[in-house]
Formats: C-alpha cells, structure tokens, sequence
C-alpha cells in the first residue's frame, strides 16, 4: 500500500494471463481495469486529507453474478467530500458487465442519496443472491478513517461515533448508464479556504462556458442563510467572499450553481 494507489482489476479464466507489472495504461487497454476513483479532484488533495485505512483509494471489492451470467461489481471509493476533521469520504461505486466480463457498463454512485452525502460509506458486503435488484449491507458513519488510527494519532477517526450498518438495494437497470449518457458539468468549484473558517473566506468557480452563476449556503438542516448571484457571466474564474463573522459556529453546506447544474460542498465555521 502507497497513498493514493488506485484500480480494481477484474479477471477471469477465458482472459490472457495478468502481466507481472501492473501498468495502469495496460490493464485499462485490455479491458482488466474496471474500478477506479470517478472524482477526478481527489488526485489534488493533500495526503494529510486521506483517512487511513492502509488500502487502495478504491477497496473492498465485492461482485455478484446473477441467473442471467450479468456481473455486478461494488466498491467503495474516496471523494473530495471532507468530514469534520477534513479527512476525504469514501462512497459505493458500481459497475456491470452484460457480456460476461468483456465488457462493462459506466461507473455508478450507489450512495448517491443526499441521507449519504456527508457520510463515509464503507465497507460494502453484497449478497450472493438477487432479485431486480442487488442488495449489500455497508458500514455508514459521519468521520472518515478507523478510529484504531486517530487513537493513535494516525489520520482516522478521533473519536468512536455511531456506526450504522445499512441495507442498500440498487435496481439493475440502475447500472445501465452508457459513458455518453452522462452529461459533464461545465464547471468546477474549489473547497472554500481556508475551512474551518474563522474570519472571512473565498470560494472559487471556474467556468468553461459561458452561464449564470450563483451561490448559496444553508444550514445542516437545509435552511437557506446566504445567496449570492454573480448573473450571466462568461467562461473564467470567479471568486465568492464569505464573512464568517455572520455565520455562528457549525457545519454549513454551499451550492454554485450554473444555469440548472450545480455542485455542493461542505464549510465549518469556527
């Protein structure tokens, strides 16, 4: 294990030998390489933001083949969601392949309900059997990491929370999503810096068209306490300043949003 290690491998016996060295490029081409991380911005965190469980970014893969020879496999995965103590989430992933390995559908969050979205979902356990749906049971719980870490002064939890262990059935036709049916959001947004905030602090919206951008940050109930509308603007950066001052102490969740996409994130105010 190396921070940042990534990629589930998928092979079978009708499949050439796996090659000694696991080239990412290779295995990608050869169809072997199934599984990886989807939220392209992990790769610009921090180490210091990865909770350690001393695995691949993409882990505890579990697959289920049903009566009709249809593979389904699940994993959880790291994303640039942060908790309390800015450690990175993981989420479940999955993936299916129709044609007995050869090929696979695109990647599919799993977790993706907002009940989930500021939770580390870990730890997926699927059932052997299923129906229209598969089923897999997974640990949920709001700090990232394993509590024998922090306890250690190591990146993981720093203290023993509520661990829920959750059911979890996904409809198949839910794995059916082809690559050009997902459309790209035309925009990215920075984690607001620096977070936790005390006095004042700035997020950024880089746009790669033009559209109108605006901002909004509600409470951990969902209470709407700032909106802030930059208009019609064209392709570029744009920079939110928040008065921290005006906020009181807690966790807030901030949306942009470009004509009807939109992309939140999390805030801590000091």
């Amino acid at each position: 294990w190396y921070p940042f290690t990534d990629g589930v491998v998928y092979w079978n016996e009708d499949m050439p030998q796996l090659p000694e060295m696991m080239d990412w490029d290779q295995l990608f081409a050869d169809g072997n390489l199934i599984g990886w991380v989807t939220d392209t911005m992990v790769w610009y965190a921090q180490t210091t933001e990865l909770a350690y469980y001393y695995n691949s970014m993409t882990s505890h893969p579990n697959l289920i083949i049903d009566e009709s020879g249809f593979i389904f496999c699940v994993w959880d995965e790291v994303t640039t969601l942060l908790d309390i103590n800015n450690y990175m989430l993981r989420h479940v992933f999955g993936r299916m392949s129709d044609d007995g390995g050869s090929s696979w559908w695109n990647i599919v969050g799993l977790t993706d309900d907002f009940l989930y979205t500021w939770s580390e979902c870990v730890f997926p356990y699927a059932a052997k059997n299923s129906t229209d749906e598969i089923h897999f049971i997974m640990q949920e719980d709001p700090e990232a990491g394993l509590e024998f870490y922090g306890s250690q002064g190591a990146q993981g939890q720093v203290a023993i929370t509520q661990n829920n262990q959750i059911v979890v059935s996904v409809d198949k036709s839910d794995f059916y999503v082809a690559i050009n049916e997902i459309e790209a959001i035309p925009f990215e947004v920075s984690q607001n810096y620096p977070n936790p905030v005390n006095s004042q602090t700035a997020i950024e919206v880089n746009l790669s068209q033009r559209g109108t951008l605006s901002l909004e940050i509600c409470s951990l109930v969902g209470q709407k306490i700032v909106e802030m509308r930059k208009g019609d603007v064209n392709a570029g950066n744009y920079t939110f300043v928040i008065d921290g001052n005006s906020l009181s102490k807690g966790i807030y969740f901030y949306t942009a949003r470009v004509d009807q996409q939109f992309i939140t994130k999390k805030m801590i105010v000091n």
